[in-house]
């Protein structure tokens, strides 16, 4: 008995060995090291956006390069004797001749179109010409070179010395003449044209009673009255004197204001008072009336 505990006893203290003995729930596998994953490093990365940096410089280098070309050889060809002027045509005149336009725009044939500049050719033309408001060039692949003016017209004179100066609604002085044109003529104004020229306006004041002349002519051109006006006297803004030759009257209107009702009413009393030299006074809408002369 005392043997076989002995025996177990050495069976207890004798180590095990794991080559030669399976001991069950215990995994003898060496254990494998997960591989791990590397990351990359922030050389790299910048590595990357240099070299981005480097690709993008050198495509927009050769863009640019190629623009450049392209712009050399657009404006060859522009500037070659292809795009001579050919023909000057001018477009929308009437009181200006076309001779004197284009001499006033010093554009010549065989000039290339393009080294043409509009700026200079508009500033040549409204200078030269106060009837000349406004001046486009259009250039056509035919070789002609088209200017287009639009003109000013003349809608009033004012009287200045032994002769007179024409203005439009702009109040721009048109030209200075000693004829007279089938026009309103207008008394009073404070502009000294002594020290005007052809091209030049008057002066604010007056600007602003040319506005209140334009309400009144364009009512009686819509009465038909405007033709038989020979001149608007604008001495007194209060009481504006309108004489008609050719029906021998003088009619006091007043300032602007209601001045449709009293065309409405000049034009009833025209016509009762046909023949009968005299003046009629319309100043007051409520109280209107004509006194023959005597």
């Amino acid at each position: 008995m005392k043997k076989e505990k002995n025996k177990k006893v050495k069976t207890k203290n004798q180590a095990i060995n794991l080559d030669n003995e399976v001991i069950i729930g215990l995994n003898t596998k060496p254990i494998e090291k997960k591989a791990s994953k590397k990351k990359p490093t922030k050389k790299k990365k910048k590595n990357v956006k240099i070299n981005k940096k480097k690709d993008f410089k050198k495509a927009l280098r050769r863009y640019i390069l190629l623009l450049i070309l392209l712009l050399i050889a657009v404006m060859l060809v522009l500037l070659s004797s292809i795009f001579n002027c050919k023909t000057i045509v001018v477009v929308g005149n009437n009181k200006i001749s076309s001779d004197t336009i284009i001499a006033l725009s010093n554009i010549k044939t065989e000039e290339n179109m393009f080294k043409i500049s509009s700026k200079k050719v508009r500033e040549s033309i409204k200078q030269g010409s106060a009837y000349i408001n406004t001046v486009k060039l259009k250039r056509k692949i035919d070789g002609t070179v088209e200017i287009h003016v639009e003109e000013r017209n003349a809608t009033y004179m004012i009287t200045y010395g032994e002769g007179c100066a024409y203005i439009n609604n702009q109040g721009y002085i048109l030209e200075f003449s000693e004829f007279a044109i089938n026009e309103p003529m207008i008394i009073g104004f404070k502009t000294d044209l002594s020290t005007k020229k052809a091209g030049d306006r008057l002066e604010n004041d007056d600007l602003v009673v040319l506005e209140k002349i334009i309400k009144i002519t364009d009512i009686a051109k819509l009465k038909n009255l405007k033709d038989k006006i020979t001149y608007i006297n604008v001495s007194n803004v209060k009481n504006i004197q309108i004489y008609m030759d050719t029906e021998k009257k003088m009619i006091n209107l007043g300032n602007e204001n209601d001045i449709n009702k009293k065309i409405d009413r000049l034009t009833v009393i025209l016509e009762q008072e046909q023949g009968n030299e005299g003046e009629i006074f319309i100043q007051d809408i409520n109280n209107i009336y004509f006194r023959k002369k005597v």
